[in-house]
């Protein structure tokens, strides 16, 4: 694709980019894969960790209560992408085009005052509206303690995110990898003794999500003091705005399709099936981690070659190695959760395996999520973000009148069912309307193919059982090898493609 200049707003007569010369697109997707990579080998870490923790709340928690955790978890995510308002996001989109060192720290510094200080600020007057505010959404007492420490904790939640956001864009993927696991250990090991030693249940586990950001968001911010200034750039903040707060609008309804299903699952099933949601968005939390190795590269490596000869073409084949990829991991995800709970059910010495047909439409709900993050790309370079915020409305809203029509029937397994379909319908109209701003060559057949065929072998999956569990591992692994036979065998991914995988520098760092 040749290099375009898009549209610039009114009032703002600086083109978006300067000429640069082509790009060859194979060494590009090359460093993305190693950069990939070295996310991926903290999130294979950061993974063994959470299994570890994930097995052992089970034990200390009642069903009841881990749903009870689930819930509250999901109101800090929510808060986390308010209080961003959209700077996660927009910080990208400007940092690769500051000239120097200095504008760069200046950049950060404006986003890092901004940020912080509009967290501090909604957080208190939050709290001081906490217990009515939490007998509101949930209608009972037991869940006041964890929505105080939910909120207390999140000036040190945005610090920490803040420090690896800045790590990202600086590509130093080691001291990033060092600072997520040691905020899991230092959450977990905090959570962990807060409930054995005070007997206070989900609230411990609040405690040391507290506890856990405190520690590593004042570490990062002093590793990051070389990259930070203390006066911010001037000028900028309204650029900023501009791209950031479309994407408020956009990360609540984000929220809304993944989440928005807790409270009304909580007023229509029972604790215990609540409980098994929670294990089974564990279970897609496993894939949403690795995913995020990839979402930690994209944005750096996307706008650092922004603008550049052939940054179209690499961007449609990036998307389409991360669909399969991703749809191959969703797939084999979905055929062995049965077993997997088999596991965590003689662990914890609970029932859990009625989360199993959960598993696939929240899995693949997340890989359909990843690749909107991939499809963003074109509107972001455009400053158009309002599409996405328009898309993601209208996802939302399907999202919520799926959860109505498909919960009373359903449960969870509908719950699951809207937010993939949510899901697919903010993938598939930002497509359609990025496509018309700023075109990028994708590749739809290839995308179609593969999620079509993921979305099939999971649906047949609970219907594919044999009698022993050695030989239904045996049929499961000979259905997964079968699917990424056909993917190649299709030339949906070829083996040059597989050849990128082979050459991983798994540092996938510079410095740090």
């Amino acid at each position: 694709m040749r290099a375009v200049k898009h549209p610039v707003p009114p009032g703002n007569p600086e083109t978006l980019t300067e000429p640069q010369p082509p790009l060859p697109a194979r060494m590009s997707l090359q460093g993305l894969v190693n950069q990939v990579a070295g996310y991926g080998v903290g999130a294979v870490v950061n993974r063994i960790l959470g299994i570890a923790v994930a097995c052992t709340y089970p034990v200390l928690l009642s069903r009841d209560e881990y749903g009870r955790l689930d819930v509250v978890f999901s109101v800090v995510t929510l808060l986390t992408v308010l209080f961003y308002i959209g700077m996660d996001n927009a910080l990208p989109r400007y940092y690769y085009e500051q000239k120097t060192a200095e504008e760069r720290k200046g950049l950060v510094c404006a986003v890092s005052y901004s940020v912080m200080g509009f967290t501090v600020v909604v957080s208190g007057i939050l709290l001081l509206f906490s217990q009515p505010l939490a007998l509101w959404l949930y209608g009972d007492p037991r869940y006041v303690l964890c929505f105080r420490l939910a909120l207390g904790g999140m000036p040190f939640a945005m610090l920490n995110s803040m420090q690896l956001l800045v790590l990202r864009l600086e590509r130093r993927v080691r001291a990033f990898n060092i600072l997520a696991a040691a905020n899991l250990v230092i959450s977990a090991a905090f959570g962990i003794s807060s409930i054995l030693l005070f007997k206070i249940g989900p609230a411990g586990v609040l405690a040391g999500f507290v506890a856990g950001n405190i520690a590593t968001g004042l570490a990062g911010a002093w590793v990051n003091r070389g990259v930070m200034a203390l006066t911010p750039l001037r000028g900028y903040m309204k650029r900023l705005l501009d791209i950031g707060m479309p994407l408020v609008f956009s990360g609540a309804a984000l929220w809304l399709i993944g989440y928005v299903n807790r409270p009304l699952l909580a007023h229509r099933v029972d604790a215990d099936d609540l409980g098994l949601y929670a294990i089974a968005s564990g279970a897609a939390g496993m894939l949403a981690m690795m995913i995020a190795a990839f979402r930690n590269a994209w944005q750096p490596f996307a706008f650092s070659i922004m603008g550049r000869e052939g940054a179209g073409t690499v961007y449609g084949h990036a998307l389409t190695l991360f669909t399969v990829i991703g749809s191959a991991v969703a797939v084999a995800a979905c055929l062995f959760a049965p077993h997997a709970l088999l596991v965590i059910n003689s662990y914890t010495q609970k029932d859990w395996s009625g989360a199993a047909p959960v598993v696939g439409p929240l899995v693949m709900g997340t890989v359909f999520s990843a690749m909107y993050f991939v499809v963003q790309t074109g509107v972001y370079i455009a400053r158009r973000t309002g599409y996405i915020a328009v898309t993601m409305g209208i996802a939302a809203a399907a999202n919520l009148l799926l959860n109505f029509l498909l919960i009373p029937g359903f449960g969870i397994f509908g719950a699951a069912l809207a937010t993939a379909l949510g899901h697919l319908t903010a993938l598939v109209t930002l497509y359609v309307a990025a496509q018309r701003i700023a075109p990028i060559p994708y590749q739809p057949v290839k995308l179609m193919t593969t999620t079509v065929a993921a979305a099939l072998v999971m649906g047949l999956a609970p219907h594919l059982r044999a009698e022993s569990i050695a030989a239904d591992l045996a049929v499961k692994l000979g259905i997964l090898f079968l699917y990424c036979g056909a993917l190649l065998a299709t030339r949906t991914i070829t083996r040059p493609d597989l050849a990128l995988f082979w050459n991983i520098s798994w540092h996938g760092h510079r410095g740090g």
